[in-house]
């Protein structure tokens, strides 16, 4: 495969890990803070737990799944290759599928000479 190819299969896995991230945040933000309201309008406290539990952790997969579409788009103007290597590394303990991005990421942006060069000519950190 050449550097075309490579970046342009790094930039779909970016999308879809991206589109996967923002729906656990929407099912956090349904399945957690919706009850939590309800609770908390039946004055019930355990309600407020719930409500900030699914926006802390909905927030947290919304901005993963902000970042993964962030590095979709750079990828193959040949930039942000420090944050595809930041989230490579955040999912490599998400084993298999986060691990074989990991893998596949790191080595498209640091190992795979054509793609390295593109990058190393393009990314303007």
């Amino acid at each position: 495969m050449d550097r075309h190819a490579h970046l342009g299969t790094l930039r779909i896995c970016n999308w879809i890990l991206g589109a996967l991230a923002c729906c656990v945040a929407l099912v956090f933000l349904l399945v957690w803070c919706l009850p939590g309201l309800l609770a908390i309008l039946h004055g019930e406290a355990i309600g407020w737990v719930f409500l900030i539990g699914g926006l802390a952790f909905g927030g947290l997969a919304g901005g993963l799944g902000w970042l993964h579409f962030r590095a979709a788009t750079g990828t193959v103007l040949g930039k942000r290759r420090l944050l595809q290597s930041v989230l490579a590394i955040l999912h490599v303990v998400n084993i298999p599928i986060g691990t074989a991005f990991a893998v596949y990421t790191l080595w498209v942006c640091w190992f795979h000479q054509p793609t390295k060069v593109f990058f190393d000519i393009h990314d303007d950190r």
